[in-house]
């Protein structure tokens, strides 16, 4: 649920979050992106392979390292979350 304001549009702050959120997501694949332009600048096939292997291993970080965060964070946590919602 977005917070609105008083006229029931999104607050500024909110649609801000959202652009961060959208940039980010677009910089995760940044890594793979330079690898293959890389390659693809000295024609060299080995090189942009590579840039599928850096896609994969920051596919794997990016979804182990959160995953992980998350996951403790929720076990430490899971009593005051449950509360919470059931407070809503």
């Amino acid at each position: 649920m977005q917070p609105l304001d008083d006229g029931g549009n999104p607050t500024p702050a909110w649609s801000l979050k959202v652009h961060i959120a959208l940039v980010a997501a677009a910089l995760t694949a940044a890594p793979a992106a330079a690898v293959l332009a890389l390659g693809a600048a000295g024609h060299d096939t080995a090189v942009s392979w590579a840039g599928v292997a850096v896609a994969v291993t920051t596919a794997t970080a990016l979804a182990i390292v959160p995953g992980r965060a998350g996951t403790s964070r929720l076990r430490a946590r899971q009593v005051d979350i449950l509360r919470l919602l059931a407070a809503w």
